[in-house]
């Protein structure tokens, strides 16, 4: 016990970076202290321990690394039609989608423009601003677009649309009907 006392004695303040002296009290102890008192004998003298710092790893080289983003080139990419809430009523359940890129796409730099409805990418298009997407099921649906580069990676997403596909059975009748057909055409009943 009276070693681990001493070795922690001693120890303390090696931590804190003092110097430890050694002495003996009036009744014979051995006293260890980082103070000095008269007859004491400096035993260690701490200095501050200081290393010199760690070299980085070299950056690696730029034929590695893939072409730089031009962080935020694009400022917006809305979808104009449908609108949000919008209910379209077509037969085939066609819908005619019209987006705006600002600034225009950078066709020349490999990106494009993916559409996707319900989180399935339909297809991806050059410079196309009105997107045509046949056949949707009657019911709710979600449209995004989303700008790609030629790396794959996202560049800039719309916000999402929803909008609900009504599917028409058929013409509305013609205003030339007549409007109560139990009656003929000279407007009596019929027998």
């Amino acid at each position: 016990m009276k070693i681990r006392l001493a070795l922690a004695v001693i120890l303390v303040p090696l931590c804190a970076g003092a110097d430890i002296y050694k002495s003996v009290d009036s009744d014979g102890h051995v006293v260890f202290s980082d103070q000095h008192t008269p007859g004491a004998k400096k035993i260690i003298e701490q200095l501050t321990p200081t290393y010199p710092p760690s070299s980085l790893p070299q950056a690696e080289t730029a034929a590695r690394s893939p072409a730089p983003i031009i962080a935020n080139y694009y400022t917006a990419i809305r979808i104009i039609k449908p609108t949000p809430g919008e209910t379209l009523r077509d037969a085939t359940g066609a819908l005619t989608a019209d987006l705006e890129i600002v600034p225009p796409l950078k066709v020349k730099e490999g990106h494009v423009l993916v559409v996707s409805v319900d989180g399935n990418n339909l297809a991806s298009h050059d410079n196309a601003t009105q997107i045509t997407i046949s056949n949707l099921a009657p019911g709710v649906h979600t449209l995004k677009a989303q700008i790609m580069d030629a790396t794959g990676q996202v560049q800039f997403s719309s916000d999402s649309v929803t909008f609900f596909m009504q599917r028409a059975a058929g013409a509305p009748p013609s205003l030339k009907e007549p409007a109560n057909p139990s009656r003929d055409q000279r407007g009596t009943r019929g027998h």
